[in-house]
C-alpha cells in the first residue's frame, strides 16, 4: 500500500521521529492506525446502546403488526385475526 502525505503530515511524522517518541516514521503511522481503529472500536461500542433500543421498539411495532402481545405488556393481546383496537389507524388489517 501506497500512502501520501501532505507537506504538513510529514513534517509531523519527522519532527515525532525526531523527538524520540518513535523510532520511524513506519512506527509513527503504525501508531496512528492503531488508535484510529481502537476510536472506531470505541464508537461502534457506543452506539450498541441506540442499536439495542431502535431494535426492541422495531420488535414492538412487529408484535403490534402480528397480533401478539410483545414481551414488555405493551399491547393487549387479542384473538388472531382480530382489528387493532387500540391503534385505530391498523383497523382492518389482519393476522
Amino acid at each position: 500500500m501506497e500512502v501520501h502525505f501532505t507537506p504538513e503530515q510529514r513534517v509531523f511524522v519527522r519532527l515525532a521521529v525526531k523527538s524520540g517518541r518513535y523510532r520511524s516514521a513506519e512506527d509513527a503511522v503504525r501508531d496512528a492506525i492503531l488508535r484510529w481503529e481502537e476510536d472506531e472500536r470505541l464508537r461502534a461500542e457506543s452506539s450498541l446502546p441506540q442499536l439495542a433500543l431502535e431494535l426492541k421498539s422495531e420488535g414492538r411495532a412487529f408484535a403490534a403488526l402480528k397480533g401478539r402481545r410483545p414481551p414488555d405488556g405493551g399491547l393487549s393481546a387479542q384473538p388472531k385475526g382480530a382489528p387493532f383496537g387500540r391503534y385505530p389507524i391498523l383497523d382492518g388489517w389482519k393476522c
